[in-house]
């Protein structure tokens, strides 16, 4: 049989029998299709149609490699038929790569006559055979890179070796096993797991793919947990003829999402408990806690509405009295349910729901709180418990995050910000603030001068923000930014440079007040003279459907706060135009689209 089997699989290759199957790849913000991962797969009508069997089968005969060599030639050919575009995801094998089968020159050349140019194709390393030595195996990957082929490494968290590859190789692109994505909407673990591991990504460079994505819940929270790219049966199977656009009900369901990915929401707390009728016995109930063992709660409901809750604990304690279960063993389980439990909706803000048991409550509330859907229909249980621990977890992600002299929140979290308010089909205001003549300011007092007023400014954004509404960043140094909701957005930017405009004196020693500046030396060495440090505010309007990134808002935002430092002193500088077509420069231009109208120059303040 084996023999028949090896005889069988070779010559599957010769007539070119073993099938490629695409899986679609897309944006985490648009659910985009951004490319493909190829598979293989041996013929329908043999027992090693699945992979695993067909690479298991093919290393026991010594033939490995020539699967994987053979594997990349049918999807290329299969590519260039189907017309497929975006980014090409291939597998391949440490011992592959390193192997004198595998000839990256002839493997260029296969690319360029397959109509695909080297920069569109990533190298997934697999974690069959974990890399044993590094050294080789990185002077090959430089290689690849040399030729503009980019590398990713598979199923980060699966095998031993993941992490260290990870450390060593410096992929583009990193996979996180499926293992972490399956229910991660119910397991903080496995969220601080991907949290983690994107933070990682974003220090030293690469992306993130989440693989395994099978159900909503599972979407909505990875897309909130900062991941750059989505795999998965949700988005679509591995198909012959895969989908080229990504469909109408994943579009409408990326449309109503209502995740936030710096403000978490009780859903994210959200489980499923014992749910009872309030005509119920007591004692029937009483049964149910005794057979499981692991139920805490039970939630008495009518026409999907909550009542209240009875715990395990309340009810032992009432038949712990002397005559409580005589007494209420055939009663109704409404006489006995807590109707005063907190019920909150599951698009609740965490930490407004911390904030709002802790305010209103003396003493500590139920150890449950009720979670219900917009419609007020009961959706779970949440705990204090998991409450507290997600608050923890929210504050640690964000100090660690703010800027350290501000305490404000940094790069990272602005971006989320803008992404999050984007994805929720939310229009905003940006406001980029930035400190004139603050360099000669610095070098004349001294950093702790220059942090002072760097701190006064920070506190004087929050001042003149609205808590609920705005949000307050600190990109670094002197720049700010300032993400207006409030309809008042205009009157605040112009209260803000009224308040430094009267107090900016304060900062300077007397001599430089009576004459209004400093002298001090450029960077050229020349004597200059520089007025008083003033605020420039460059105000962009952003329309979420003239917009999809905060690469996007971070490129006309930098431009426009140019514009306001043109203008000397105190100045507001609001961009008028109104950006009607999808942007055609990439987040790493300076130019401003053309599709725009003129500028109002009576909105300069000074």
């Amino acid at each position: 049989m084996t023999v028949d089997s090896e005889k069988s699989i070779l010559k599957a290759i010769k007539e070119n029998k073993l099938i490629s199957l695409f899986q679609p790849i897309v944006s985490a913000n648009s659910l985009e299709i951004v490319g493909y991962e190829a598979l293989i797969r041996g013929p329908s009508d043999k027992a090693w149609h699945s992979p695993q069997l067909l690479f298991s089968l093919a290393e026991q005969y010594g033939i490995g490699n020539r699967i994987e060599i053979h594997s990349i030639n049918t999807h290329l050919k299969r590519r260039k038929k189907l017309g497929l575009q975006g980014m090409l995801f291939l597998n391949l094998s440490s011992f592959c790569i390193s192997s004198s089968e595998f000839v990256i020159s002839e493997f260029t050349n296969r690319l360029k006559r397959s109509g695909i140019s080297p920069d569109q194709v990533v190298i997934e390393i697999t974690e069959r055979h974990p890399v044993q030595d590094f050294i080789p195996m990185i002077s090959i990957l430089d290689e690849l890179r040399e030729q503009g082929l980019k590398i990713a490494i598979d199923d980060l968290g699966a095998g031993y070796s993941s992490l260290r590859q990870w450390s060593e190789i410096r992929p583009d692109y990193v996979k996180i096993d499926g293992h972490f994505i399956q229910n991660i909407h119910e397991d903080s673990v496995k969220r601080q797991f991907v949290r983690s591991f994107c933070e990682i990504a974003i220090d030293i460079g690469c992306s993130i793919i989440a693989e395994g994505i099978e159900t909503v819940e599972e979407l909505e929270t990875v897309q909130s947990l900062e991941v750059d790219y989505l795999q998965g049966y949700l988005i679509a199977r591995p198909q012959r003829k895969p989908i080229k656009h990504t469909p109408a009900r994943l579009r409408q369901l990326n449309g109503n999402s209502t995740f936030l990915s710096n403000d978490l929401q009780v859903r994210a707390l959200c489980k499923p408990t014992l749910t009872i009728a309030p005509q119920l016995p007591v004692r029937a109930l009483a049964d149910k806690f005794y057979q499981d063992k692991s139920l805490h709660v039970a939630v008495v409901i009518e026409n999907n509405k909550p009542l209240g809750i009875i715990t395990r604990n309340s009810l032992q304690q009432l038949f712990s009295s002397h005559y409580g279960r005589d007494l209420y063993g055939r009663k109704p389980v409404v006489l006995i349910m807590n109707d005063e439990a907190i019920t909150v909706s599951e698009e609740t803000e965490i930490e407004r729901l911390s904030n709002q048991i802790t305010d209103n409550n003396d003493t500590l509330p139920d150890e449950y709180f009720v979670i219900v859907d917009k419609n007020e229909k009961y959706a779970g249980i949440g705990s204090l418990i998991d409450l507290l621990r997600a608050v923890t977890d929210y504050r640690i992600t964000a100090a660690r995050h703010a800027n350290p002299l501000t305490m404000l929140p940094g790069n990272l979290r602005i971006n989320q910000q803008i992404d999050t308010l984007l994805s929720a089909k939310t229009s905003f205001v940006l406001a980029y603030c930035d400190v004139d003549n603050f360099k000669p300011f610095n070098d004349t007092y001294g950093y702790a001068r220059g942090d002072d007023v760097i701190r006064e400014i920070g506190q004087l954004l929050a001042r003149h923000s609205q808590l609920e509404q705005d949000f307050v960043g600190h990109i670094g140094g002197d720049d700010f930014i300032v993400i207006f909701r409030s309809i008042d957005w205009e009157a605040r930017c112009r209260r803000i440079l009224d308040h430094f405009k009267n107090h900016a004196l304060r900062f300077y020693d007397e001599k430089h007040r009576e004459c209004g500046g400093i002298p001090a030396t450029d960077r050229s060495g020349n004597q200059q003279f520089y007025d008083i440090i003033s605020i420039s505010i460059g105000v962009i309007q952003v329309n979420y459907k003239h917009f999809t990134s905060h690469k996007e808002v971070a490129s006309i935002s930098s431009e426009v706060k140019k514009q306001a430092k043109k203008t000397k002193g105190n100045s507001l500088f609001i961009d008028r135009r109104s950006y009607q077509d999808t942007f055609t420069t990439d987040s790493q231009s300076s130019e401003l689209p053309n599709n725009v109208v003129s500028i109002n120059h009576s909105d300069i303040y000074k």
